[in-house]
């Protein structure tokens, strides 16, 4: 049996739009911050932070190397997708984790 591919991979033909230099200076400022969070608080125990979510005014919790390497919401929901599958949940269950944790949840997602 073949091995699946890695679900946490990017996918090859996934692309996103450019983005401006306003939201490059913003996203460099945000991971700036995320470094001097993480120098903060990683030593005393800290694994990530929690996010108050307005979609579904819940908390999610963001370990550092999730918040370091983070994509949008629609290919996280790919990837996501490609995990939840691969390990054997149906299209309607994978759909229901998505909804359920704010991610787009669209099968169109694959």
């Amino acid at each position: 049996m073949p091995e699946p591919l890695d679900p946490f991979e990017p996918d090859d033909d996934a692309h996103s739009d450019p983005i401006d230099e306003e939201e490059r200076a913003s996203l460099i400022e945000d991971l700036a911050d995320l470094a001097e969070f993480r120098e903060a608080l990683e030593p005393r125990g800290f694994r990530g932070v929690v996010i108050p979510c307005p979609d579904c005014e819940e908390d999610h919790f963001f370990g550092w190397e999730l918040l370091r390497g983070w994509t949008s919401p629609t290919e996280a929901a790919r990837r996501i997708r490609r995990a939840l599958t691969t390990r054997g949940l149906t299209d309607d269950e994978v759909t229901e984790v998505l909804s359920e944790g704010g991610l787009p949840a669209g099968s169109d997602l694959e």
